[in-house]
């Protein structure tokens, strides 16, 4: 049998809003993966009850709707300052 035809790539990475975001002062990347570091972004951006759609409420619904996910992202970063994020990713969340 015949692999099944379709588009090709990870819509993780081809997301339009998967880019350097635009803060008030510069621009971030975030790039948070499991659980833990949603909630922690989600929590820092003042932005909690994202989380609370089951569009985001685990892995695999985020997986489902990456880039409706990463254009909250894009809407909740140019309010922000970088500065603002430091002390909760202290640069290394994504490794623990």
């Amino acid at each position: 049998s015949r692999p099944a035809e379709g588009g090709t790539g990870y819509a993780r990475v081809l997301s339009p809003h998967r880019q350097p975001y635009a803060t008030r002062d510069g621009y971030l990347c975030v790039l948070p993966y499991t659980d833990r570091h949603w909630r922690r972004f989600f929590e820092l951006a003042g932005r909690s009850e994202v989380l609370e759609d089951g569009r985001f409420a685990s892995a695999a619904a985020r997986a489902r709707h990456v880039d409706e996910l990463y254009a909250v992202v894009a809407e909740v970063m140019p309010s922000r300052a970088p500065r603002g994020f430091d002390g909760g990713f202290k640069l290394g969340i994504g490794h623990r």
